[in-house]
């Protein structure tokens, strides 16, 4: 499984931004910015493309990702908000 936030961007001056999700093996994702991948998601259809909305201003903000298939997790990747 890979991802993109913004097309690789390492930082935004926006907090909705656009993940791009590429898996062979998804069915169902959990995507939250919850380190402990139990909080802050909901178990949703695989899509390639997901819009979302930072939680933390002015800070990095990590987003994991869990595949329903794998049973596991991910820590994807991470972009800086800089207002």
């Amino acid at each position: 499984m890979s991802f993109k936030i913004n097309n690789q961007e390492t930082a935004t001056n926006n907090l909705s931004v656009t993940l791009t999700l590429d898996s062979e093996n998804s069915s169902e994702m959990y995507v939250t910015q919850s380190s402990d991948c139990a909080t802050g998601g909901q178990w949703e259809d695989f899509a390639s493309s997901k819009s979302w909305t930072l939680f933390n201003a002015n800070a990095s903000n990590t987003i994991y990702i869990k595949n329903k298939k794998l049973k596991r997790a991910f820590i994807l990747c991470s972009v800086n908000y800089n207002s």
